[in-house]
């Protein structure tokens, strides 16, 4: 704003929102998603996030730290999802993980 200064301005931006994953969980055989299966997060020496699906098959973890995750998706009746080694340096959309009934 004054020129004759010559100093650049500085923009600090506090309290960012940090990285999330995201999918949908859906049951491929039903053609319907997979509501309220649990969705583990873990870190390597750090702690684990837990939430379930919601009624679209949607789930979704933010305010997470930038590093390696696995994730695991459970729901009875269904086989197991595991990902290992998922990871999270920026915004992260799975988009569409198969959950196939256990019931063979």
């Amino acid at each position: 704003m004054r020129p004759g200064l010559k100093v650049a301005p500085r923009v600090y931006y506090i309290g960012l929102p940090k990285t999330f994953i995201g999918a949908t969980v859906y049951d491929p055989s039903a053609d319907e998603v997979v509501q309220g299966a649990a969705v583990t997060l873990q870190r390597a020496g750090f702690s684990v996030v837990v939430t379930v699906t919601d009624e679209f098959g949607d789930f979704l973890v933010d305010d997470l730290e930038q590093g390696v995750y696995d994730v695991t998706i459970r729901k009875d009746g269904y086989d197991t999802i595991r990902l290992a080694g998922v990871t999270v340096d920026k915004d992260l959309n799975l988009s569409d993980l198969a959950m196939t009934s256990g019931r063979r």
